[in-house]
């Protein structure tokens, strides 16, 4: 079938039965939240921005660890 022709015809089932409830999109009855997945992305955006925080914390204690160990070397000669 040609689009058009599919497109007729679905039209045409539509105005030949009244109750197409069953073809409503889903996200009729959904907030513009869900719609846009802001919860998901804000889940997303927490867990990465803890995932740096921890990294940074890493990074930060091995190199003042390291730091720490080359003053003590240097104060023992």
């Amino acid at each position: 079938m040609k689009p058009v022709d599919t497109a007729l015809w679905w039209t045409e089932y539509v105005l030949r039965h009244e109750n197409t409830a069953h073809l409503q999109s889903t996200g009729i009855g959904e907030s513009s939240l869900h719609k846009k997945n802001l919860d998901v992305w804000a889940f997303l955006l927490i867990i990465f921005s803890m995932v740096i925080v921890f990294i940074y914390r890493v990074v930060r204690i091995v190199c003042g660890a390291m730091i720490y160990s080359k003053a003590n070397k240097s104060k023992i000669e």
